[in-house]
């Protein structure tokens, strides 16, 4: 049994995998977190790491952000 099976919110994702996950750059990932504006890190050890869910959570909260802010452009023309 993996800890993907165990833990419910999936995979712990180092900060390379973040990055190629997001398309975001590890130094802004970084810099989010200190504005305290990207997906939930902590510290596990020496390294950043998120749950896999927590970082498609925070995508999704950014798609639908970007929709929203479309959608109200839209409207306002």
């Amino acid at each position: 049994m993996s800890t993907a099976d165990t833990n419910p919110k999936g995979r712990v994702l180092n900060m390379k995998e973040i990055a190629e996950m997001t398309r975001i750059p590890q130094g802004t990932l970084r810099y989010y977190r200190h504005q305290r504006r990207g997906p939930v890190l902590f510290k596990q050890g020496r390294c950043l790491v998120a749950y896999e869910a927590d970082v498609r959570a925070w995508m999704a909260e950014q798609y639908a952000a970007g929709r929203e802010h479309y959608a109200s452009a839209q409207a306002s023309s």
